[in-house]
């Protein structure tokens, strides 16, 4: 290891099923250049209307790899709503897209189902 110290990475990407994993890790890029309509255009012929955000972190040290990762399936809602970068208006999870959670100051998820908790968790063991 060049650091000699701990190390701990973290990426995520979305994909839709429905067009074959696009954007994957590409989504922050993407989320930029696209409005919320682009991808409502991207998927109006499409059935499946499903996204899924994927997190993983990776801690290694001189004697361990430990990966984690988690899958939170969502939906593209209907149009966009709350604030936020494109994605954020349209990606739906318990029935709040991610920029009407952050209207709210919430998360869209409980703080016990993100990744960052298990490694915690893990991590202080």
């Amino acid at each position: 290891m060049i650091t000699q110290k701990p190390v701990v990475v973290s990426d995520t990407f979305w994909n839709f099923p429905a067009l074959s994993g696009f954007p994957g890790g590409y989504m922050k890029e993407i989320a930029q250049w696209f409005t919320p309509q682009d991808f409502l255009n991207l998927i109006k012929d499409k059935c499946d209307r499903k996204i899924i955000f994927t997190e993983s972190i990776t801690y290694k040290d001189k004697g361990q790899v430990k990966t984690f990762t988690k899958e939170f399936p969502g939906l593209i809602a209907e149009s966009p709503r709350g604030m936020g970068n494109s994605i954020e208006q349209l990606a739906e999870f318990n029935g709040l897209t991610l920029g009407e959670s952050k209207n709210l100051g919430q998360t869209s998820h409980k703080t016990e189902e993100y990744i960052w908790f298990d490694f915690a968790q893990w991590f202080s063991k």
